[in-house]
Order: C-alpha cells, then sequence, then structure tokens
C-alpha cells in the first residue's frame, strides 16, 4: 500500500501522483491540495482528478485524457491617472488585525502532462520499485543492467529465466552482486558473461546454475575485482573458463564444476585464487595454470581442496592438471589430482606441497605417455611432480620445491621428475623424523 509523487506543483501548479490500488488514494493528503491534480492508479491503468469538492473522479484510461470544462474570465476593472504624491505623515499606532478576506480566484488550469510523459513517469517510478533496492527478480538482461546500475553498494539478485547475452555484463565498480543462478543458465556465445571488473566490485555466484561460452574466460575477475563461486557449473567450448588476471584480483572456489577446452581456472598478470573445493578440469591443458611468458607470472594460489583433472587430446603433449611456469607462489596444502599425464609441473616460482596433498599420475591406457607440457620444448613423463629447471623459464633461477611429510605421490614414471637431476632448490621432507 504506497503512493509516490511524480511531480508536486510544477509549470501547471498541479500535484501528480502514481498509486498502487485505488484505496491508495485516501493516503494522499488533500489539505489544500490544488484542484486538477491527477492520480494514476497502477492496479485499474486508470486516471483520477481531483475535482476540489473533496473527492477524486474519474476521468478516462490510460490510453486518453480529460478535464473539466473552464469559467469565463471577468473584465479587469479600469485604472485611474495616479495622483501626485503628499508629503509623509507621522507613523500612526497599529490599529487592530482585520478580518480574513474572501479567498482569490482559481489562476488558469496549467497544461497536463502528455501520455508519453506521464507513463515514462510511471516507468521511472516503477523501475526504481522494482530495481533500485537491495534485492530484485530478473528475468532479462535489462532488469539485470538496471539493478546493477542502482545506487545500492551491495544488491542480491535472483534470476528468474535463462538470460541469452551477446556481451559482456560488469559488476561496477565497488559495488557486490550476488546472483543466485537458481538452477538457470547463462548462455553468452563467443563473449564473456560476467566480468568483475575495478577495485571493489565484486561477484558472488550461486545457486548452482549453469555459465556457458566458447569465449576466453566467460566468468573473470579483472582489475582487482573478486569473484566467490558458492555453487555454479562453468564451460568454455573454445578456450578457459575462468581468469583471475592482474594485480589486485582474486578468485575464490568453494564449490563448483569447472570444465574448459584449454585452461579451467587461469591466473595471470599478478591475479590470485583460492580454492577450497569443486571440481576443475581441462580437456586439452590444465585444470589450473598460469602463463610461461615474461612478466605474466606473480600471482598466489592457495589449494586447501578440490579435485584437478588434468587431460589431452593433442598428439605430442602431455596432459597436466597444475601448471606453474613463471614467479610466484603455488600452495598446494590439500585436495586431489588425478591426471592422464604429470601431475604438476613446475618452470618458475615456489611450489609448496602440504602434508594432505594426494597426486596420482594415473596409469590408465592414454595415446601419449610423454610429451611436451604446456608451451615448453622439454619432453615430460608422467610424474606426479615435474620440476623442469632445464627449460628456464621466467624466474627459474629462484625456483624452489618443498615436499612436506605426508604428501601422497605416485605416478606411472615416478613421484618426481628433476630436469636436470642435480637442479638446486628442492626440499623433500617425506619420510624424514
Amino acid at each position: 500500500m504506497s503512493y509516490n509523487i511524480i511531480t508536486s506543483g510544477g509549470k501547471s501548479n498541479q500535484n501528480e501522483y502514481v498509486c498502487d490500488t485505488i484505496a491508495d488514494l485516501a493516503l494522499v493528503p488533500s489539505n489544500h491540495l490544488p484542484i486538477g491534480s491527477i492520480a494514476y492508479i497502477i492496479e485499474e491503468s486508470k486516471y483520477y482528478i481531483w475535482s476540489g469538492k473533496n473527492e477524486w473522479k474519474s476521468f478516462c484510461s490510460s490510453g486518453g485524457s480529460g478535464a473539466g470544462e473552464k469559467g469565463d474570465k471577468g473584465d479587469p476593472g479600469e485604472q485611474g491617472p495616479q495622483g501626485p504624491q503628499g508629503e509623509q505623515g507621522p507613523q500612526g499606532e497599529t490599529g487592530p488585525q482585520g478580518p480574513e478576506g474572501p479567498a482569490g480566484p482559481q489562476g488558469e488550469k496549467g497544461d497536463s502532462p502528455t501520455e508519453e510523459e506521464l507513463m515514462a513517469l510511471i516507468q521511472q517510478a516503477l523501475d526504481q520499485k522494482l530495481f533500485g533496492g537491495e534485492k530484485a527478480t530478473v528475468d532479462n538482461t535489462t532488469d539485470l543492467q538496471k539493478v546493477l546500475q542502482n545506487s545500492e553498494p551491495k544488491v542480491k539478485i535472483n534470476l528468474a529465466d535463462d538470460l541469452e547475452i551477446s556481451a559482456p555484463i560488469f559488476i561496477p565498480e565497488g559495488k557486490e552482486v550476488t546472483l543466485n543462478l537458481a538452477g538457470k543458465e547463462i548462455n553468452s556465445g563467443a563473449a564473456q558473461a560476467l566480468v568483475a571488473s575495478g577495485e571493489g566490485s565484486k561477484l558472488i555466484l550461486s545457486g548452482n546454475g549453469n555459465i556457458s561460452s566458447s569465449a576466453n574466460c566467460p566468468v573473470q575477475a579483472q582489475m582487482g575485482g573478486e569473484i566467490v563461486i558458492e555453487g555454479a557449473t562453468i564451460a568454455s567450448t573454445a578456450s578457459n573458463a575462468v581468469g583471475s588476471v592482474g594485480a589486485g584480483s582474486k578468485v575464490t572456489i568453494n564449490n563448483a564444476d569447472i570444465t574448459a577446452q584449454e585452461v579451467g581456472v587461469l591466473v595471470i598478470d599478478g591475479g590470485d585464487a583460492e580454492i577450497n573445493g569443486g571440481s576443475l578440469r581441462g580437456i586439452d591443458n590444465f585444470a589450473l595454470g598460469g602463463n610461461g611468458s615474461p612478466g605474466r607470472g606473480g600471482s598466489t594460489v592457495t589449494i586447501n581442496g578440490g579435485t584437478f583433472e588434468g587431460h589431452i587430446t593433442s598428439p605430442g603433449y602431455m596432459a597436466t592438471a597444475i601448471y606453474w611456469p613463471n614467479e610466484g607462489t603455488l600452495n598446494f596444502n590439500g585436495g586431489t589430482i588425478v591426471t592422464d599425464g604429470a601431475g604438476i609441473v613446475q618452470r618458475g616460482g615456489t611450489v609448496n606441497i602440504g602434508a594432505n596433498a594426494i597426486i596420482e599420475a594415473s596409469n590408465d591406457p592414454v595415446d601419449f605417455e610423454t610429451g611436451r607440457a604446456g608451451d615448453g620444448r622439454n619432453v615430460v613423463g608422467r610424474y606426479a611432480v615435474v620440476y623442469d629447471y632445464n627449460s628456464k623459464y621466467p624466474a627459474y633461477e629462484s625456483m624452489q620445491l618443498n615436499i612436506a611429510d605426508g604428501a601422497q605421490l605416485s605416478g606411472v614414471d615416478g613421484d618426481v621428475q628433476i630436469l636436470p637431476e642435480d637442479a638446486p632448490g628442492i626440499t623433500d621432507n617425506r619420510n624424514q623424523q
């Protein structure tokens, strides 16, 4: 039960209102309400006009307009000539206040708004009511954008229908958005789907819906943005699925099923990631990986749980679950790696393997028993961990591999492959007191 003031006074000296129901007219204050004021009733799609006799009268539907008849204007009186100004006399005593004079005649009625102007004002009021607050339900991208652009710093959005989008949807800087997919699907074709971009931009995904695209990283945190995945299925059919790109950016995965043709979660250029659960897989590359080009590292990834699957379909390459080719730190505290080839291939930075880590380079039949990992030229085998100092990637001279006692490492060809065998920077504490 409510009413909204569209204009008060304005060019026509009348007020204009929008009410939800006919009963809401009683809420409109009638004391000194200008005659000719207009109220639009959303429930009836109907207009009412204030008659000045303490009542609202229906005068048209949403398709028309109307007004009462205007009386004739009287002739003005004649003005006499001005006499000469006399001398100013002494100030007299203040006399008693006289009686209140009669009300003056009502002024002429101004122009009423056009139907287009009135409907625009009504739509603006409805949009503010539906999409201007902290919670909203949307079933199309237009309404989704209205919520994203409202003034609230935190909003919760429920998706009521599948969305087909043709351009990325950006979470604005300084805004936290919780998007409940509610089992629905977002398909962005060859475009990115959801991007948290800029400082303070945060997207929380929940509701176990599907997000699919053939674009690179349809779900991406960039330029200081943050994404938290509480429950979703994300797939890229032609490239990488989830990205953390740029210093200050972060992706946190608590529960997700992520599949990519190339890399399930790509972490580059100083972007960070934390993975506590879920399932990540790369069909023809890595479940999680970085980039070996100079200046593309500097990330920190902490893994506390989840499953990481590495597969390969390209001839001459080795399946790899996690690829760490640059400066930065990978903390594999817990979780399970299952791969057709190598578990972790390290070519730079620091890799810390915790006591609860399980890495299995399986002995399942595969097409390629040896091959190149990533974009490196060195051939590697099916080991739980490959420490490739030979490739001399960026930051290779400061490479560190630390393996805690209790870590379970196994592979068809062995647990750890060191290239060359006397490479520095390895600390293996397994089975040591």
